[in-house]
C-alpha cells in the first residue's frame, strides 16, 4: 500500500517516509498542496494521504474540498487523514467538512499513527476492490459495458488518438459450446478468450466486454490497414490453436466487425458501424473480419 505524504517541509517528509517505511509501507512525497492534487489525479497514484493542513499555494482544506468536488463518481476515492497543530473542536469539524477521513495532531503519537493507517488500509483495499467490481467484468476481468462505454466516449474526445479503429468481437456459435459442454466449461471458454486477446493488445488500447459472447477493442492511433492487420491476426490465432480447458479441447473461431474513422464522430456511430460489419461477417459465414470506413451518414466496406 502506497501512502502519500504531503508537507512543504522536507524534514517533515524526511521524518514521515523512515517511520512509514518502517511500518512496511510506500510512500511518495509532495511539497505543497498543488503538488500533491496533481498526483492525487493520475493514474495508480496512491489511495491513502497524509495531508499536512497548513501548506503554501494550497493549504490541505482546499486540496481535500478539490478532490471531493472532482471525484463525482467515487472511483477514484482517497482516504484523507489531516495532519494538523490545529487540536480545537472547531477546526477538526472544519477538517471533516473539507472532506477528509481522519486527523492526527502534531506531535503525532507513533502507536496512534499506526493504528489510524491500519484503519486508513483496510478502508482504501475495500474501496479498492468496490472500485473493480463497479468497473469490471466479475467473469472475464476485462473493462464492463458500463467503464468500456464511458472511457470510449473519454478516447473519442482526444484529437491525438485519430485514425482510430473500433471493432466488435464475437465468438461465433459459442452457445453450442454451452450446450454441448455445459455453462461451467463455457464460462472457463470466456475466460480464457479474454485472456488471449489482452495478451496480444497492443499499448494505448482498449478492451472490454460488451455482453454475452461479444467483445469491444478501441486502437487509438490506427488506420485501416494497420487494424486490419491485427484484426486478422487475432482472428487466425483462435482458429488455429483450440482452448484448452480441462480435459478438452474447443475449436474456436471468431467473427470480427470493424470501423475505422479518421476524424471525430460519435460513438454511436462507430458501434453501429463496426455491428453491421460484424453482421455481414456473420452472414458470410463467420470466421471472418469485415471492415469498413465509419461515417455519419453513410460507411465504406473496405477489404479485409
Amino acid at each position: 500500500m502506497r501512502i502519500l505524504i504531503a508537507d512543504d517541509k522536507e524534514i517533515n517528509r524526511r521524518i514521515l517516509t523512515d517511520i512509514l517505511h518502517n511500518m512496511g509501507y510506500e510512500t511518495q512525497e509532495a511539497s505543497d498542496g498543488r503538488e500533491a492534487l496533481s498526483i492525487l489525479e493520475k493514474k495508480h497514484s496512491p489511495s491513502i494521504v497524509l495531508l499536512d493542513w497548513e501548506m503554501p499555494h494550497m493549504n490541505g482544506l482546499e486540496v481535500c474540498r478539490m478532490l471531493r468536488r472532482r471525484d463525482t463518481t467515487g472511483l477514484n476515492y482517497k482516504y484523507i487523514i489531516m495532519i494538523t497543530g490545529h487540536q480545537e473542536a472547531a477546526s477538526i469539524d472544519t477538517a471533516f467538512a473539507a472532506g477528509a477521513d481522519d486527523y492526527i495532531a502534531k506531535p503525532f503519537n507513533l502507536q496512534k499513527l499506526a493504528l489510524r493507517l491500519r484503519v486508513a488500509k483496510r478502508i482504501a483495499e475495500m474501496q479498492q476492490y468496490l472500485r473493480r467490481l463497479a468497473t469490471h467484468d466479475d467473469l472475464t476481468a476485462v473493462l464492463n459495458r458500463r467503464t468500456i462505454v464511458a472511457q470510449l466516449n473519454t478516447l473519442l474526445t482526444d484529437s491525438t488518438c485519430y485514425p482510430l479503429a473500433l471493432a466488435i468481437l464475437d465468438i461465433d456459435r459459442f452457445q453450442a459450446i454451452n450446450a454441448a459442454l455445459g455453462h461451467i466449461t463455457g464460462d472457463r471458454s470466456l475466460k480464457e478468450i479474454a485472456r488471449k486477446i489482452t495478451a496480444t493488445l497492443p499499448d494505448h488500447s482498449l478492451f472490454g466486454r460488451l455482453g454475452g459472447e461479444e467483445f469491444v477493442i478501441a486502437l487509438p492511433g490506427t488506420d485501416a490497414a494497420g487494424a486490419t492487420k491485427f484484426c486478422n491476426m487475432l482472428r487466425k490465432q483462435f482458429s488455429s490453436d483450440p482452448l484448452q480447458i480441462s480435459c478438452h479441447s474447443i475449436p474456436v473461431t471468431v467473427s470480427i466487425g470493424l470501423a475505422v474513422t479518421l476524424k471525430k464522430l460519435s460513438l454511436d456511430t462507430l458501434l453501429c458501424t463496426a455491428a453491421g460489419a460484424l453482421a455481414t461477417a456473420k452472414q458470410q459465414g463467420r470466421n471472418r473480419l469485415v471492415a469498413m470506413i465509419a461515417a455519419e451518414e453513410q460507411v465504406k466496406c473496405l477489404p479485409s
